[in-house]
């Protein structure tokens, strides 16, 4: 997986002004949602398990960096289709964990 995000994040982190095709620039985005997303999805099924995968938490955490370039409001901002779908998972699979959190927080 770390090896997928080697390529988007060259990608994005070239400046702009060099980055002549939006469309691939735009995928590579897409690319760092998608793999965030899994992982997430990941640490939400390990975390239910008891488990915790600390190479999965950093590819997590590089992917959201990389990902967060355009801000979830924007993501969000899609609507139907790929992005804006995508960008609900997340959303969901983020509350999954927070409520999970608080669970596990909470006193006996």
């Amino acid at each position: 997986m770390r090896a997928l995000l080697k390529r988007p994040r060259r990608i994005v982190q070239q400046p702009l002004a060099s980055t002549s095709d939006w469309a691939r620039w735009d995928d590579a985005l897409a690319v760092s949602m998608w793999i965030l997303t899994f992982t997430r999805w990941g640490q939400y099924y390990l975390g239910e398990r008891g488990i915790t995968d600390l190479e999965l938490e950093k590819l997590s955490l590089d992917a959201r960096e990389l990902a967060m370039v355009r801000p979830m409001d924007e993501w969000r901002s899609e609507g139907p289709g790929k992005q804006g779908e995508l960008a609900a998972v997340l959303d969901q699979v983020d509350e999954l964990l927070a409520s999970s959190n608080q669970s596990k927080n909470k006193p006996q």
